[in-house]
């Protein structure tokens, strides 16, 4: 997996430009990491399909792996989702993840934007997640 043949350097962060997955498994995501800080950049934005469909069932370990990884290296991550994908277990990590400064889900760009500007001053949203 080849990380700058699927996001883009803008001012400060990494942005995906790719509606495929190219994040697999967490050696592909080791690679996104290596990337980002290869370019001097600590934040990104991904989108939903960017990554396997296990990341959103929480049984399977994928998203505590790959949002752990991240936390180590820490890069802050804002994942664009549709409500499709904020369902069950899955919701609850969304609101509780939302409450911190290392990972961000909205449904919005402009949204996303604003949390990588600054997310300790990101206001608090809570958002009743479809179950």
């Amino acid at each position: 997996m080849e990380p700058g043949n699927y996001v883009a350097l803008r001012e400060g962060y990494v942005e995906s430009i790719s509606e495929e997955r190219f994040i697999e498994n967490e050696s592909d995501l080791l690679d996104f990491i290596g990337f980002c800080g290869e370019n001097d950049r600590d934040r990104a934005i991904l989108y939903a399909a960017n990554v396997p469909e296990d990341f959103y069932r929480l049984g399977t370990g994928v998203a505590g792996a790959f949002l752990g990884k991240l936390q180590t290296y820490r890069v802050r991550v804002v994942w664009i989702l549709d409500s499709v994908k904020v369902r069950g277990k899955f919701a609850d990590m969304v609101l509780e993840a939302n409450r911190w400064n290392d990972f961000h889900y909205t449904d919005s760009l402009e949204e996303a934007k604003t949390w990588l500007e600054n997310p300790k001053n990101f206001p608090e949203v809570i958002r009743t997640a479809p179950r």
